[in-house]
């Protein structure tokens, strides 16, 4: 962090499943001068700035493990296509990819409202992070069930 510029820390809870709405909050902290530019699981840190309206992508990179929920793994060259220069951004600079992985998008670059390729990536990984929670939520189920039928039969 830079001293001269003013950083502000923010808590903000989103699941996966929930990504859109967490870029549609940032474009928003944007508009108002705050510029994401690191974040940690539920902890956003701001730079304040001009106003401007940036466009983000939030993906989980924590799934690599699982090629079938993972991003990077389905789209390997998500920031090259997509992302603002390592040199240009300071959250493209983050090479530690962790949970919440936050890109900035670079709208020179595509028009993001019209891009088929950028709007089924975005389909995509919202369609893949509801099943994920849909399964995560049927294997609670299922043992809070299985838990309850062990203890009715004590």
């Amino acid at each position: 962090m830079e001293k001269n510029k003013k950083t502000i820390k923010k808590f903000r809870i989103c699941p996966s499943c929930l990504y859109f709405l967490l870029e549609k909050w940032l474009k928003e902290m944007s508009k108002k001068g705050l510029h994401v530019f690191d974040c940690k699981v539920c902890v956003y840190y701001f730079e304040k700035g001009m106003p401007q309206e940036k466009e983000y992508f939030v993906y989980d990179a924590g799934w690599i493990g699982e090629g079938r929920y993972s991003i990077p793994l389905r789209y390997p060259f998500l920031t090259q296509t997509y992302g603002v220069k390592k040199e240009k951004s300071k959250l493209n600079k983050n090479s530690i990819k962790k949970h919440n992985t936050i890109m900035e998008v670079d709208t020179r670059k595509i028009d993001i409202k019209n891009d088929t390729g950028y709007k089924e990536l975005k389909r995509d990984r919202n369609r893949l992070y509801a099943l994920l929670t849909i399964r995560n939520i049927c294997f609670i189920l299922g043992l809070v069930i299985i838990l309850i039928i062990i203890n009715i039969n004590r």
